[in-house]
């Protein structure tokens, strides 16, 4: 069975999806559901309307709301063994938040896309759907796709997981190749979602702090950004990694850094300017601009941002100055006033588009001017 769902934003999309299928004579079951509270929490909804149907099919073959049947499909009808979607690599990002965001996971797991997915029943299956649907609940605001591949990482299952092939990948109408797919990319404009990231920075108490509050901050959705040799505490859970220009550290090798924050993905696919960039010139540290590279990033994605701060206290004691022993403390070239200047600008920045920073750090000691988390 294809099945679907939608929520009320998305209602023209999934009658144009019905429409496609009928027109091949295909069957296809399109649930409504009601708004949830913003675009992560309802493509969330997508690992209970899966185990649902699953419950009563044998197999499934779900599709986007936004996707377009545009040739047959019989093969991903046929019965199989596991799970068929599109396993996309590290090389096939493109720049972009998004790109920053999951490239390191590319790199090590592949990036399961679950916009065209055939999954057959069988006991394991179901007990991973029933893993996929307590790990959205644990991290709300995550991707559904990322939270099915982590359902089925931390599980240490054994279902096999197969890459389509490229004629099922639901493709955009600029991609040359022929596909089954057509799917037209979008997101529900009606609802602001809110985005929420963790900056870390590389301050002494880092690691104990971050051994201490991680699970809290996963557990609430919170993206994982960090500056410099911090990306070295996050590990695996880490999102997107920001260096300045003259970054001198390492990390592991297979993570690619942005290594020009403050400078935004500058226009939209009109190639119009949708914000004017905001970032502050100086003083210049990498913690500011990685503070101005989000927020355009989220005002460029629709979103409000709520960043938390952790180790990024500008605060340098002598002997271990850093996590990882004694470093340059680069933002003292800067008096006291400058640095609670520039904040101020930054943070009058995110008040203008309803967004606001957070000090998580809980130190008493502390250069930065943002409210305690």
């Amino acid at each position: 069975m294809i099945i679907s769902f939608y929520t009320p934003g998305y209602a023209e999309e999934a009658a144009a999806l019905r429409q496609s299928a009928e027109r091949l004579g295909y069957q296809i079951e399109i649930t409504a559901i009601e708004e949830q509270g913003g675009w992560e929490a309802n493509c969330a909804m997508k690992s209970r309307v899966v185990r649902d149907a699953l419950k009563k099919y044998e197999q499934v073959l779900f599709l986007d709301a936004d996707a377009r049947i545009q040739a047959p499909i019989d093969d991903l009808l046929k019965p199989h063994d596991g799970i068929r979607l599109h396993i996309v690599t590290a090389d096939q990002f493109k720049p972009g938040w998004f790109a920053q965001r999951y490239r390191y996971h590319a790199v090590k797991h592949g990036m399961w896309n679950s916009g065209v997915m055939s999954i057959r029943r069988s006991p394991e299956v179901m007990q991973l759907m029933d893993a996929w649907v307590e790990m959205v609940e644990k991290r709300p605001g995550e991707w559904d796709q990322l939270c099915l591949q982590w359902a089925h990482i931390e599980s240490g299952s054994t279902i096999p997981v197969i890459d389509l092939p490229s004629i099922y990948r639901a493709g955009r109408a600029s991609i040359g190749h022929k596909s089954a797919f057509h799917k037209y990319w979008r997101t529900d404009k009606s609802v602001k979602t809110v985005r929420k990231v963790l900056l870390l920075g590389s301050a002494d108490y880092l690691p104990q702090w971050w051994a201490s509050n991680r699970d809290k901050y996963l557990n609430k959705g919170f993206q994982i950004v960090a500056v410099n040799n911090a990306c070295e505490v996050a590990g695996d859970d880490l999102h997107l990694w920001l260096i300045p220009n003259d970054y001198q550290g390492k990390c592991r090798a297979d993570h690619i850094p942005n290594n020009h924050p403050g400078y935004p993905r500058a226009t939209n696919k009109e190639g119009n300017w949708i914000h004017r960039p905001l970032w502050v010139r100086k003083p210049s540290t990498i913690v500011f601009s990685a503070l101005s590279h989000m927020l355009n990033e989220a005002l460029l994605d629709g979103c409000e941002l709520e960043v938390h701060l952790a180790g990024c206290d500008m605060i340098y004691k002598s002997g271990k100055t850093h996590f990882y022993g004694r470093g340059t403390p680069d933002p003292l070239r800067f008096s006291d006033s400058e640095l609670k200047e520039a904040q101020g600008k930054i943070q009058n920045h995110y008040a203008a588009f309803n967004s606001k920073i957070f000090n998580a750090g809980g130190q008493p000691e502390t250069r930065l001017i943002f409210p305690a988390a």
